[in-house]
C-alpha cells in the first residue's frame, strides 16, 4: 500500500501608494493647495490539493452481483426485461410485440475470443379490420360503382377478396399500373 499526497499553496499580495502635493501661492494672497492620494492593494490565493493511492499488488475487479431470478428493464424500454435463472442462463422477454421489434438479436460471451450467437426474430403483423370505400347508398341501373377494400398493418400484406353474398367474386384483376393482371 502506498499513499502520497501534494499540497501547494501559493500567495501573492502587492501594496501600491502614490502621494502627490501641489501648493500654489500667489501675491494676491490666494492660497491653493491640492492634495492626492492613491492606494491600490491586490491580493491572489491559490491553493492546490492532489492525493493519489496506489495498492500493490493491485486488487482484483470487483465482480458484479449475480442477478439470480431478478427481473429488469433492458434499453430504457419497459416492454423489454433482462432474466438471468442461472450463471449460465440469461433471456429476455419482449411483451406487447411490435413491428419495430423484427430484426437481429445478439447474445455475447465475453470471454477471449468474445463468443456470439444470433437470432433473427420475425414480427407478423396483424391486419386491421379491412374498410370500404367508394359506395353511396344508392346506384343506378346502368351506371358504374368502384368499391375499394382497404387493410393496413399486415404483414405480410394480406391477401384481399370480395365476396357476393358469401360467393366469392372472381373477374379479370387489374394491378396497381392500371394494366390486365
Amino acid at each position: 500500500l502506498s499513499l502520497s499526497l501534494s499540497l501547494s499553496l501559493s500567495l501573492s499580495l502587492s501594496l501600491s501608494l502614490s502621494l502627490s502635493l501641489s501648493l500654489s501661492l500667489s501675491l494676491s494672497l490666494s492660497l491653493s493647495l491640492s492634495l492626492s492620494l492613491s492606494l491600490s492593494l491586490s491580493l491572489s490565493l491559490s491553493l492546490s490539493l492532489s492525493l493519489s493511492l496506489s495498492l500493490s499488488p493491485p486488487l482484483p475487479p470487483l465482480p458484479l452481483p449475480p442477478l439470480s431470478s431478478l427481473s429488469l428493464p433492458a434499453l430504457r424500454d419497459n416492454r423489454i426485461q433482462l432474466n438471468r435463472s442461472t450463471g449460465t442462463e440469461l433471456s429476455i422477454t419482449i411483451g406487447n410485440v411490435q413491428l419495430s421489434d423484427e430484426g437481429e438479436y445478439t447474445c455475447s460471451i465475453f470471454t477471449m475470443p468474445v463468443r456470439t450467437a444470433r437470432a433473427t426474430v420475425t414480427v407478423l403483423g396483424v391486419p386491421d379490420k379491412p374498410q370500404i370505400s367508394g359506395y353511396e347508398d344508392t346506384v343506378q341501373e346502368g351506371g358504374k360503382v368502384t368499391l375499394t377494400c382497404t387493410s393496413s398493418g399486415s404483414k405480410p400484406p394480406a391477401k384481399l377478396r370480395w365476396y357476393r353474398n358469401q360467393e366469392e367474386l372472381t373477374g379479370k384483376e387489374e394491378g396497381k399500373d392500371g394494366g390486365k393482371g
